[in-house]
Order: structure tokens, then sequence, then C-alpha cells
């Protein structure tokens, strides 16, 4: 609330606290806690306005009638302050705590810990007009180029809020600075760091100048000789550098180990990057496009050489083709695009182009690594390609490659040129060409394809059907299309053998337990009208042969011997010489009535047979002896020792049951005996 001797109107209305009013003209002044940040607001009898918004406390209140003066805690230690209600100045820069600030318009008093210790204050006093700059001595006034230097100031007067404070430095061995002196380095606060300039070593003088034009004392500084090292390569100024590369410094005698320091200039914050080693070193992980300072040092000395610098590429500098070489011609319809290793980058964007300067209606854009493949490109075309990476919008260089005439793409792909063992009947394929409508595909048995008759296929895809070519023959293969006129490169091949086609299909080779009874196939031969098929037991054919031919590729074998491995052949009326060897092992299973051995006798050419089943038996073996006479015929059970196990005589064409559970399981051999005539077979008891 504010009373004027008058009425009483209350200033504030908000939720914060408002503390310690001061008055004077009927003006008010206070300080208000915005978020824990307290700031000096100003009534002037109609509108109340904040004088010091800076985002840091503001106390110790004093009005002298429109003249405010506070401590404002722009630093740990605090800054006071002077405010007229159109200005703010600050009246001290310095590194002690400051408090109670009183005066007026013209002078003005505080006090202040100079010393560092709370029992011993000093007062202050400032008069308008008087403003001063104490520019204090650093520990070490030698600096060597290139060092970082901090140095520190006081100030006192009425300084405009944001005034900023500059270090200069004066020219060589003279305390006169110039017009335009060199600002080593500005600041809004009492401290301030600089780089040591490479200038020619002496003596320079130093001085801090605030912006209202308050100068300070001057103090000498010597800089030092540098050491006579420095970075050779690259060249200092030179540009468009990789961003791996090598840092070659200049050989110092004696020296064991070099320390090269970067520093990127215009970044913010600035990039160090700092590696010891030998002479020459290299630097990875540098950024594109940016101006790199470097200098370096030796194990000899602390201080570094002068600094050179050097630029960085550009990443689309790197950014090109590098297969088809640029210029390249009679390139093919599908080519592989490969691209220039571009540092860091994780995706590459090709572009070919039939416009050198890349319209949209004629691109063909693929992304991806750094090899892409394009398919289907024109004959007798020039193509422009352009990439770029993840790393940047733009596009590197261009380059160029031009596809050959179509007459150069027109050959045959399949069979492979020199193929040898190609079926008589096969698909012939020419290679792909883009805009072709029509192939012509020739096959001839002379090169010249003059001298023996031509095959010829006209279709309208680039794979054409041939049938009946001859055994063992070589042919000449050419293609032409309607996109030229004449003939393509010829290739060849050479068909199969008749005998390589010639081998036994079924039974499939090494396969077991086969029946005695067996249908033999053949691998169909075309052309083939007469097939001869050979078993043997002895892999060299030395043994006794079952023969047979046929017309057909399918012959049964009847009789053969079981647990038997036999060799078989084929051959055909197309070539004397049998096909591959291949074989199969016949079971041991027993047919159901089969005869094993007679005796010649006057019954020699009667039929006398024996049925006997189940012939894998486990309990009852049944067994009928069928013969045309009505004799007794004996019945014996022997095993493979000689040992009996059974043996009786039954009638002829009567059925006979054996039991005998003393018998082990195995194989047996069942005996009949009549007039002379002895038939045995083989039965397994299970």
């Amino acid at each position: 609330m504010f009373y004027n001797l008058h009425s009483i109107t209350q200033i504030t209305n908000n939720s914060i606290d408002d503390e310690r009013p001061a008055t004077g003209f009927n003006q008010v002044t206070w300080t208000a806690n915005l978020d824990g940040d307290y700031d000096i607001f100003f009534y002037d009898g109609s509108t109340t306005r904040n004088i010091s918004s800076n985002n840091v406390h503001d106390e110790f209140l004093f009005m002298d009638g429109l003249n405010i003066a506070s401590r404002s805690n722009v630093n740990p230690e605090g800054e006071i302050f002077f405010a007229s209600p159109t200005a703010v100045w600050q009246l001290t820069y310095n590194n002690f705590k400051e408090f109670s600030p009183k005066g007026h318009i013209k002078r003005f008093m505080w006090s202040g810990e100079s010393s560092g210790s709370g029992d011993d204050e000093e007062i202050y006093s400032i008069s308008k007009g008087s403003d001063n700059i104490n520019l204090q001595t650093p520990t070490s006034t030698s600096f060597s180029p290139g060092t970082q230097q901090k140095i520190d100031f006081e100030a006192y007067g009425f300084f405009d809020r944001g005034t900023i404070f500059s270090a200069q430095l004066s020219t060589l061995n003279s305390e006169t600075f110039p017009a335009q002196p060199l600002v080593l380095a500005t600041s809004s606060k009492n401290q301030m760091t600089f780089n040591v300039p490479n200038l020619p070593p002496g003596v320079y003088y130093l001085r801090i100048v605030s912006s209202s034009g308050a100068i300070s004392n001057t103090i000498p500084i010597t800089i030092l000789q540098l050491p006579n090292v420095f970075v050779t390569s690259p060249v200092d100024g030179a540009i468009n550098q990789k961003v791996k590369l090598n840092l070659t410094s200049k050989a110092v005698s004696g020296a064991s180990a070099y320390t090269f320091e970067l520093t990127t200039q215009g970044n913010t914050p600035a990039t160090v990057i700092t590696q010891t080693g030998a002479r020459i070193q290299l630097v990875d992980s540098l950024h594109y496009n940016t101006v790199y300072s470097v200098r370096v040092k030796t194990n000899l000395n602390s201080a570094y050489g002068k600094t050179t610098t050097f630029t960085t590429a550009p990443s689309e500098n790197f950014a090109y083709a590098i297969s088809p070489a640029n210029g390249a011609t009679n390139i093919g319809m599908k080519v592989n695009v490969t691209a220039n290793l571009v540092l860091y980058a994780t995706s590459y964007t090709m572009e070919l182009n039939t416009d050198s300067l890349f319209s949209t209606s004629s691109a063909i854009v693929k992304s991806g690594g750094r090899l892409l493949s394009f398919n289907n490109l024109s004959t007798s075309t020039t193509y422009y390609v352009r990439i770029k990476t993840n790393l940047s919008p733009k596009w590197g260089k261009t380059h160029s490659f031009t596809t050959g005439p179509a007459l150069i793409f027109s050959y045959i792909i399949s069979p492979a040129n020199n193929a040898t063992d190609v079926s008589t009947i096969l698909n012939v394929k020419a290679n792909n060409i883009t805009g072709a409508s029509t192939y012509k595909l020739q096959l001839c048995t002379s090169s010249d394809f003059v001298s023996s008759p031509i095959i010829e296929k006209i279709v309208t895809t680039n794979t054409a059907l041939f049938t009946g070519l001859k055994y063992n023959t070589k042919y000449f293969a050419r293609l032409s299309t309607d996109l030229a006129s004449g003939w393509g490169n010829i290739t060849s091949f050479t068909t199969k053998t008749a005998f390589s086609l010639a081998y036994v299909k079924s039974p499939a080779e090494n396969a077991t337990n086969q029946p005695l009874k067996l249908v033999i196939k053949s691998n169909v031969v075309p052309g083939a009208t007469h097939y001869t098929i050979e078993l043997n037991t002895a892999p060299d054919f030395t043994g006794k042969s079952l023969v047979q031919s046929s017309s057909s590729n399918s012959v049964t074998f009847t009789s053969l011997s079981p647990n038997t491995t036999y060799y078989n052949r084929v051959k055909t009326e197309l070539d004397n010489s049998w096909g591959s060897i291949r074989k199969f092992t016949t079971s041991e299973q027993i047919p159901l009535v089969q005869e094993i051995a007679f005796s010649a006798t006057t019954r020699s050419q009667e039929e006398i047979t024996i049925v006997a089943y189940p012939n894998r038996f486990s309990e009852v073996l049944n067994v009928t002896v069928n013969s045309p006479y009505e004799d007794d015929v004996e019945i014996s059970l022997i095993d493979f020792a000689g040992q009996v196990f059974e043996s009786t005589n039954v009638s002829a064409n009567t059925e006979f049951q054996i039991r005998n559970a003393k018998l082990k399981p195995g194989l047996y051999i069942l005996s009949i005996k009549s007039k002379g005539i002895v038939r045995t077979i083989r039965v397994i008891k299970e």
C-alpha cells in the first residue's frame, strides 16, 4: 500500500512476495520474488515497471529521491548498481563482497570486504563522471604464442547496464596504442581469457577499455619466441583435405615425441583433438567442410610452435562413381555402379540419366550401399551418373558412360560358350536385349554357317527350343535381333554322346532287396529305337551275362539269383559303346515256388514241383508235392550243417504239415525225392 498524505493506493495485487519498499517524491520502489529471483520494481505514481529483469537476485535497496541503489548477484560476490527512472548503471566490477549501498545523484557510498575478511570492511565512494578501471598484474607476464591466458580487473563508476570491456594490445615495444589496437578478448565481467597471438617476440602493453570509454592502467607483457616446430603437411591454408589424413611435423633434432593439437574454427563449442606419437601421425574422424587450426610441440619444449590451418573438403567432393570408369564405352545393358567410398556415409543415392541436366522425366534413381545394379539400359546410349550420400543433400561430380550397340550384345548365353555334354533337346537362350522384339537364333555344325545346314528359330522372346540335334557333335550358335542388322559373336557347344545317356535308370544305383523277377528300365536315349541291356555278376563283365534287347527301354529279367549283386549296362543302335555301369542287389527272400536242382533220370523231363507256405513260417509249414505220378515221395527238412530235423514219406499231390517246436529261427533246406528225382527249396523259420 502507498499513502501520499491524501489517499491510500494498493500498488500490487499478486501471489508473490513483495518486500523492502522505499519511497521518494511520491515514487515507490521494492523487491519482488519471481520464482526465487528477486527483481526491483518501480512505481511512478501511475504505472509499475521492472527495472532489473536480469535472472539474478537484486537486494539491499536504498532510494534517494528518484535514484535507486541496489546490490545485484551478477557474480557470487555481488556488485553495486545505481538506477534512475530512465537508466541503470553498474558501479563495481571486482571480486569481493559489497553491500549497504547509499548515496544520491552525484555521490555514492557502500561497504566492501576488499581483504576477503568480514571483520575488515572498507567504505567506498564514487562520484558521477569518475569511472575507473584497475587492471591487475598477472602472476606471470611472459606468454608463449598460442597459449590461453586469464586476466582480472576492477572497475568502479557509473557504467551502463550491459557495458562491454575489451582487452587491447599495443604494438611491439611501444606503450602507445594505435587508433585500432589489437583486441584480444571482450567480456561483460571483470575477468576474461584470451589466446596469445602469434606475434614477433618482444614487449607489448596490455590495457582494458570499456564501451563507455573508460581506460585502465597498462601493464607490459612479453611474448616469447615460438619453438621452431610446425605442421608441414598439409601446407598452411590447404583446402579440400580428406577427413582421414596424415599430419607431418617439421623435424626437430633430438625430439622423440610430437604432440599435435587440432581445433575447429567457427564451431561452438570448438572441437579439440590432441594426440602424441611420431612425427607423422594419422588423424581420422575429422569433420567435412571444416577449418582446422593445427599446431605441434615436442617432448623438448612445453610450448607449441606456430599455428597453421587447413580446410577439409565437403563430403560431396568424394561422392562420385568409380565404376564404370568416367567416359567408359561399350558398357552392358545391365551395369553395377560403384561409388567412391565416402567416410562415415551409411547410404548412397545414385541417379542415372540420359539428360546431362538430370531432368526428372528420364531419371533412374536408386538408394542403398556403395554398389547398386541398374538393368535394362538402352543400347548405344550415354548415361550421366551422379551420387550423393546421407551426409549431404548435394550431389557429387557427374561422370558418364556409354552403352554398346545392340550387335555386341547379340550372343547366346545358354548353353555357355564351349559347353560340353549338352543335351540334344534343349532351350537355347539369347542375351536379353532391351528394346528387341524379335530374336533370330541359328545353330550350325560349321563355323561359317555356309558349309552345313542351318537350324534356325525366330521367336519374340530370348529363348527357343531346339530338338533332334546330333549326338557328340559340335554346334556353332549365333544371334540377330530387329535392333541391328548382322550377327553377333559366335559361340559353340558340344552335345552329349549317345552312350552317355545309355544307363539303367531303374532299379536305382546301389538299390538293394530287389525281386528275382525284375523289370530293368533304361534311361531314354532320344532317337534310339533299340536298347540292349546286360546284367553280370562281375564288375568287369567277365562273368556269366544275362543279355536282352528290346525296341523299348524296358526289359524283364527272371530267375535272378537271390542275395546277388548284378552289374548292369546299356547300349543302343546309335552308338556301339556301352553306357555307364551301375549295380543293384537282389533280396534273400525265396519265391513261394522255386526249383533248385534236379537229377537226370528217365523222368527228368517230367514236371515235379514243391509248394511250401508260408515261406517265413513260425509254427506250421504247409508242403504239397505236385507230380503227374501217384508215387510216394520222401520229404526231409535239413539245416545247412546237414542235420535232419524232419523226414517222412507222403503221397504226391497231397498237403503235408511240418510242425517242430524245437526248430531255431534260420534258413533250412526242404528236400523231396521221388524215383531218383531230387527237388530242394530253401525255407525260413522265424
